[in-house]
């Protein structure tokens, strides 16, 4: 029986390098049924040429202009859903995955003919044994999605088959064609953060499942832990627009009770010792008021913080 094609699209901004070591790991990847497609979301930097140097016979498409991850990586579903493949692995240019991470993740669909995506376990690039995200729950009440095992300094997952899950990260992921058919692609509103747990409830909504597969490695060469004013804008921002478009009537008035409370402090706080957070928390709160969505300030947010 023939493999089922799988297209991975992975976008690129900036990320050469990163996404150069990306496409080599799914290019030693154990699954010939794979076609690797780049978005070049609108990256200045020249960065497309270095990896279509690499990679002469890849096919690259350009946005002409940054449009987030959600909507870089609605360019690239677009044309991966005209090649009419059966599945797309969709995975940032910072992961890496191994050599048996394809032919996993499609057994476990293949499996599982409800599901409509499945991930694996996500470590840390540099310390595999830190988890980094695994095991992923949509929490309402908390205004956003949490993954249940993430520990840092331990690798402890779950031993066993596959475990059900409501929320799973757009990091890396491997998702049927047909339910992104029907529920939809990223919301494009998000631009970046929170987009992926949209997608996820979308999913549930219509009435697929989720399934996180422990025994898939996939490294992330993740941020840790410094907060970034461009990045607190998006996540605050997009986590009162994430309740508004997917959250029940309670569990989303207690959620927006619960993040107004906590960004009203922290943003007490960081005015006293990280005014630049507390500027780019009040300015999400803001264009979430005022529906500037999509890319809004937040491009433009470290250049108005040296105005100001």
């Amino acid at each position: 029986m023939p493999e089922s094609e799988v297209v991975a699209v992975i976008l690129n901004y900036k990320r050469s390098k990163d996404t150069i070591e990306c496409i080599t790991a799914l290019r030693q990847a154990i699954y010939p049924a794979l076609r690797i497609l780049v978005v070049n979301n609108g990256s200045p930097d020249g960065s497309i040429d270095e990896i279509q140097s690499t990679f002469p016979n890849i096919e690259i498409v350009n946005t002409g202009h940054n449009y987030g991850y959600a909507g870089g990586m609605n360019f690239g579903i677009k044309r991966a859903l005209q090649l009419k493949s059966e599945y797309l692995f969709v995975a940032n240019s910072d992961t890496v995955v191994e050599q048996d991470t394809i032919s996993i993740l499609v057994e476990a669909l293949a499996s599982h003919p409800k599901a409509a995506a499945a991930t694996g376990t996500i470590c840390y690039y540099e310390n595999p044994k830190r988890i980094w995200c695994a095991d992923g729950d949509i929490n309402f009440w908390r205004a956003s999605s949490f993954c249940r095992t993430k520990l840092p300094g331990k690798h402890q997952i779950r031993e066993g088959g596959i475990v059900p899950v409501t929320f799973i990260s757009g990091c890396a992921f491997l998702v049927r064609s047909s339910a992104i058919e029907e529920a939809g692609m990223f919301d494009e509103r998000f631009f970046m953060y929170l987009e992926d747990s949209e997608l996820c409830s979308r999913f549930i909504g219509k009435g697929f499942e989720l399934i996180y597969v422990p025994a898939v490695m996939i490294r992330h060469k993740a941020n840790q832990d410094r907060i970034e004013p461009f990045l607190l804008y998006y996540s605050i921002r997009n986590r009162f627009l994430f309740l508004r478009l997917s959250a029940p009537p309670f569990a989303g008035f207690v959620g927006f009770v619960y993040l107004s409370v906590v960004t009203a402090v922290k943003i007490a706080i960081w005015s006293l010792v990280r005014r630049d957070l507390s500027k780019s928390a009040i300015l999400a709160i803001r264009d979430y008021r005022a529906g500037a969505f999509a890319e809004g300030h937040g491009l433009v947010l470290n250049e108005m913080l040296k105005l100001k």
